[in-house]
C-alpha cells in the first residue's frame, strides 16, 4: 500500500492538482475496504505522518455491493471464471501424472514460475471471454443507476 500511495497514487494526485490549479495541499479523500492492513496502526500512522492531506474512509464492511458495483458485478465473475480456470488446469494435471502411472501420494503440481507465468496469461483471457458480455455490463448499471436514485 505503501508503495501504491508513494509512487502512483500521489503522483496522480499531484498532476491533477497542478492541471486544475489548486494547492498542492487540497485535502484528497482515499476510499479504503475494510482489510486488516488499511486498517492497521502502522498503516495509517505513516499515511498521516507522509501524507496529511490524504483523508481516508473507510468502505463499511458488507456494504461492498453497494459502494463498489462493479467489484460485485464485474470483478466477481471475472475471478471466479480464472478460479475455474486454475481449477481445470489442477484436473488435468493430476489426471495426466495418475495416468502416467504415479500414485496419489507422489502427485507433484508444477508451481513454478514459468509455468504459472504461461498459464495465468491463459486464464485472464479466457477469463476476459466468459464475462465479457453486453448483459453483464448492461446489468451492472442498472443496479449503480438504481442506487443512485
Amino acid at each position: 500500500m505503501r508503495t501504491y500511495i508513494s509512487g502512483i497514487l500521489v503522483p496522480f494526485w499531484m498532476e491533477k492538482k497542478r492541471q486544475r490549479g489548486v494547492p498542492l495541499d487540497q485535502p484528497c479523500i482515499l476510499q479504503l475496504d475494510c482489510w486488516v492492513v488499511h486498517r492497521s496502526i502502522a498503516f495509517r500512522t505513516w499515511l498521516d505522518a507522509n501524507y496529511t492531506w490524504i483523508r481516508y474512509r473507510f468502505v463499511p464492511a458488507g456494504t461492498t455491493g453497494v459502494a463498489q458495483p462493479c467489484d460485485v458485478g464485474i470483478q466477481r465473475p471475472l475471478k471466479l471464471a480464472i478460479k475455474e480456470l486454475q481449477h481445470g488446469d489442477i484436473v488435468l494435471e493430476t489426471v495426466s501424472q495418475l495416468t502416467a502411472g504415479k500414485t496419489p501420494g507422489d502427485i507433484r503440481l508444477d508451481v513454478t514460475k514459468p509455468t504459472l507465468r504461461d498459464r495465468s496469461v491463459r486464464w485472464f483471457v479466457e477469463a476476459f471471454k466468459l464475462i465479457n458480455k453486453p448483459d453483464i455490463i448492461r446489468k451492472v448499471r442498472l443496479v449503480f443507476a438504481v442506487q443512485k436514485n
